[in-house]
Parts: C-alpha cells; structure tokens; sequence
C-alpha cells in the first residue's frame, strides 16, 4: 500500500515538473510580473493566485496610502510652520518681558534711593528696619528721621502691592516729607492729616469718579528729652514692651486718602511716657498675614506677640527679625512686609 502512494506521490512530482518546464519554455513566461502588469497587463497573458478584477483593490490601497503620506506631509509642514511661528512670538514676549522686568528692576532702584538715609543715631542695638517687598517693587514704605531732640518713625502700607503700590508709596513720601519739612509739623496727628489732605487732593477724591485708593500709616515721634513717645495710626498699630509686658496700642478705624462714606473717625495721638531699654515696635498688614509655622496657617496679631514675647529672650530687635524669618520658612510671601522697632 505504501508502495502505491510513493509511486502516486512521484509520478504527480514529475506531472508538476514537467508542467513547469512547459510553462517555462513559453516565450511570453514570466516567473514574477511587476507593477506595470499588475494594473494595466492582461489577465489573460498570465496566471495569477488571484484574479486582475482585484486590482481595484491595489488601486485603492495605493491610493489610500498616497493620500495619508501627503496628509502627513502636509501636517508636518504645518506644524513647522506654525512652530516658527510660535517660536517668534515666544521670542518678542521674552524680549517684552526682559524690558518690563529690567524697568521694574530699575524702578525699584528710584524707590529705595527715596527711602531715607538712617541717622547715626539710630544703630543695629536700638533699631531695627525689617523691609522686604513682596515683589520686586514694594507697596510699603516707611520714613525714619531725627528733627531737633525728635525722632520720627512713619510707616505705611498702601493698596495693593507691586507696581500700582509702589506708585502710591511715592506719592506718600513726597507727602511726608512736605508735612515734616515745609509744614513743621511733629504731632502725629496734624502728620496723617496733612498726608491726608495731599493725597486726596493729587487722586481728585473730591470727584465722582474718585481713585478710591488708600493708606494704612503709623507715626510714632519719640521725644529724646523727656521720653515721650506720642502715637496716631489709621488703620495700623503699635506694639510697645515695658517691663518685658506687652501691650498693643491700638490706632484710629481710618484710613489716610480714604474715600468710603463709613470713615468718619479721624487719627487720635495717644502719649506714652517711655524708660530707657523699653520698645515699640511699628508694622503693616503683611507681618501677621503671613503664612508659616508648622501648621502654614496666618501669624496673626496674637502669633505675632508671641514672637516678640520669645525674641525677649534674647536681644529683642536682632533676634526678631530672624524668628520672623524662621516663621516664614520656605513659604511663599503673601505681601509686602515692613516692620520698624526702636529701643530707647
């Protein structure tokens, strides 16, 4: 039986061989057709695995493909494009924001050369000037000065912070410098109210339309005789240590340039009568709304006191700073943050 199926199986063989040498010795054979045959040649001139009636199928497979690598083409054309594009416009917003940055750099260059000069009376063991612009130009601004046998310390905090802050600051030192050195006046009380007056008049606040801008200030003025310390605020507050016990002095429900109906009450001097090594202690709005701590929460006025009351420890005013620093950490500054301290 096995013999039957190898001599079927050989015979078939040489059938198949002989087959192909016939097809071989054909002039028109062709082992493999190419491209040309496939879509224009003639069915009947060869003998395919699948009929010619497919080559719709070629035709649309080249097609397809034709059409997607110029699709592609054309998206990656595209996209070069509008990246060249998007490369320019990145490059002007860099150059426009390397010269805004380089005027704010500069301006707050104007802004500190305004700060005053620190009499030499006023030394690294009884005073302390904590100014740190929460961007690069500070909406703070503070004034220390000695007149005769006075020493005078102002401090503000103007809406807002950055630019539209630091415009106002220098509207508030051109103030302060007319009410100490061309109106003579010392009373902290009379200094709001001229401050008052000159920045409601440059803002038109008599209008409907009115800038509704204002400031937070502080005076304290310190007379070096006899050791009192007189004191106004609008809005703003003062820390004073006696005896190693601290008290808040609170100043006035106004505000100085304010043009809201509620704010009647105007700043009310308040005298203190100081002994040697005893303090006060001047800040705005951003020392007790920083964040920080362990908790990252506010320090607040009572978080605030007890930095003073732990800074007592030691040197008050050196170390106060650097506590403050410590309770900052690594937390973003949420506005501008001046502080002023005085030992008598």
């Amino acid at each position: 039986m096995i013999r039957i199926y190898v001599i079927t199986f050989l015979f078939l063989s040489f059938l198949s061989s002989a087959q192909t040498d016939a097809f071989k010795n054909d002039p028109h054979y062709k082992e493999h057709i190419g491209l040309k045959e496939s879509f224009w040649g003639s069915e009947d001139d060869f003998m395919v695995c699948y009929p010619k009636s497919h080559r719709h199928l070629f035709a649309t497979i080249f097609g397809l493909g034709l059409i997607t690598v110029t699709a592609i083409s054309y998206a990656l054309v595209t996209q070069r494009k509008s990246n060249k594009k998007l490369s320019a416009v990145n490059r002007l917003i860099e150059e426009k924001n390397k010269d805004l940055t380089d005027s704010i750099n500069y301006s707050s260059r104007i802004q500190n050369a305004i700060l005053p000069q620190i009499p030499e009376s006023f030394n690294s063991l009884n005073s302390l000037i904590y100014y740190k612009p929460k961007d690069i130009v500070s909406g703070d601004t503070y004034w220390v000065d000695e007149i005769n046998q006075y020493k005078i310390f102002i401090i503000a905090d103007c809406t807002g912070h950055g630019v539209p802050g630091a415009l106002l600051t220098m509207l508030v030192n051109s103030s302060i410098q007319k009410a100490l050195f061309e109106n003579d006046l010392i009373n902290p009380t009379a200094i709001l109210g001229s401050i008052n007056s000159q920045i409601k008049i440059a803002l038109k606040q008599n209008l409907p339309s009115a800038v509704q801008d204002s400031v937070d200030m502080s005076v304290a003025v310190l007379n070096s005789e006899t050791l009192e310390l007189q004191f106004a605020g609008a809005n703003s507050h003062m820390f004073i240590i006696k005896n190693n016990v601290i008290d808040l002095i609170k100043g006035s429900k106004c505000t100085v340039g304010s043009v809201q109906e509620h704010v009647t009450e105007h700043p009310t001097t308040i005298s203190i009568q100081m002994n040697k090594q005893e303090s006060f202690i001047l800040y705005t709005d951003g020392v007790v709304d920083q964040i920080g701590g362990s908790k990252k929460q506010k320090l607040k006025r009572s978080g605030f006191q007890q930095l003073i009351e732990s800074s007592l420890k030691n040197s008050l005013l050196s170390s106060l700073s650097a506590n403050l620093d410590e309770w900052k950490h690594h937390n973003e500054q949420v506005d501008d943050i001046t502080l002023i301290g005085f030992t008598v």
